[in-house]
């Protein structure tokens, strides 16, 4: 990191420390998202650090954005808000910034940026996931340059706050394999229904719900990208999700694998602490190295989305293991202080419980060793003789 870098991580480490984390267990147990903290944070800047200046941004980079997000992660002890964030930057400004037209951008991005819209990012139906061309929801033409929509998407991070939506939708009057269109709209008006949040097991602040469309109208104004041109917006907004979402699933650990290093030599068993036994250590030498694993190959992936290079391989490694250490690091950390660790005033249930749910969204690991085997299948390919 630079020295600006540097300088944001301390700065949104510190606010995190000081402003979020002081009430993550009261959010947790209330269950619902809390507008006031979001705002807040909004307030610092921070949600405009990446959006170029002519859509009220402060024109940072990627990496400087990465650098505070790694920053607020580590000093806020809630993940909630961070997966309601991921869907608002990576996915929705994400997708907005690559994709929108100019007129999107000028209406949406500064709002996006000040807080006074919570934006999410719409896929999911009951009966596909991550099988998205799949999708039921129709956007069908009204006219020549106008559509009606009907359909519902579940599952979906911010539907029951969200102002701004990034969804997509079938539209039956184009060939089968281009037929899939993102669109971009306010959820304002008697046609969308936002569900209330649906209760999770873990990260209980997101708002993850539902949101239906009936017979909602559209015109060729909310077309993000082009019309049938909807899956390369949601590749290009999953590889950012992904690389985004591995950063901060690994740096939500550290703080886990920092205390659970701290109290195996304050505790001691048969007068020696507890860090003097190699059953200990092997749980906090795996902790320590599959951190550094995950957030090497998560900035890798990030220096190569920048760069405009193929950063498929990179990000679903990242993601995939730093999910899954995340997870084991909780559940080592509850093994090293015993029944202290299972307490419900310790944090390390709560966060075992919130980096589940990481190993789910996103795409499961499945889905990413899939992608991670199609771009190994197409190395080797591209290496055969004609």
């Amino acid at each position: 990191m630079n020295k600006v870098q540097m300088e944001l991580k301390s700065f949104y480490e510190n606010y995190a420390r000081e402003q979020i984390a002081p009430e993550a267990v009261h959010r947790d147990s209330a269950g619902s998202f809390c507008y006031d903290t979001w705002k807040k944070l909004a307030d610092t800047g921070f949600f405009r650090l990446h959006i170029p200046q002519e859509y009220g941004g402060q024109g940072l980079t990627e990496m400087d954005f990465a650098a505070a997000l790694e920053g607020l992660v580590e000093g806020c002890d809630d993940f909630s808000i961070i997966v309601s964030l991921i869907a608002h930057v990576a996915l929705m400004q994400g997708a907005l910034l690559k994709f929108g037209t100019e007129v999107q951008r000028l209406k949406y991005l500064p709002k996006l940026g000040s807080g006074e819209y919570v934006g999410s990012f719409a896929i999911t139906e009951q009966h596909c996931g991550s099988d998205v061309v799949r999708i039921s929801t129709l956007a069908e033409l009204n006219g020549e340059d106008s559509y009606l929509v009907n359909g519902t998407k579940w599952n979906i991070t911010n539907a029951p706050v969200a102002d701004l939506l990034i969804f997509f939708a079938r539209s039956p009057h184009l060939p089968e394999k281009q037929n899939i269109t993102a669109y971009i709209c306010e959820t304002n008006g008697d046609s969308i229904v936002r569900s209330e949040p649906f209760p999770l097991i873990g990260n209980r602040c997101t708002p993850t719900g539902s949101i239906s469309f009936n017979d909602h109208a559209l015109s060729d104004d909310h077309v993000l990208g082009s019309v049938g041109g909807g899956v390369g917006v949601l590749r290009y907004a999953f590889l950012y999700e992904r690389i985004l979402a591995a950063i901060v699933v690994n740096a939500y650990a550290l703080p886990t694998y920092q205390s659970a290093l701290s109290y195996s030599f304050e505790r001691k068993a048969f007068e020696r602490p507890i860090a003097e036994y190699q059953y200990i250590q092997e749980r906090l030498v795996g902790m320590r190295s599959h951190y550094e694993i995950a957030r090497t190959m998560g900035y890798k992936a990030l220096d190569k989305f920048c760069k405009g290079e193929n950063a498929s391989m990179e990000a679903s490694i990242a993601k995939m293991n730093a999910a899954e250490w995340t997870f084991d690091c909780a559940k080592s950390a509850i093994q090293i202080f015993g029944n202290h660790g299972y307490k419900h005033d310790t944090p390390y249930c709560r966060r075992m419980l919130d980096s589940l749910g990481a190993t789910i969204a996103g795409g499961t690991a499945e889905i990413q060793k899939n992608a991670i085997w199609k771009e190994i299948r197409n190395e080797f390919m591209a290496l055969q003789p004609c």
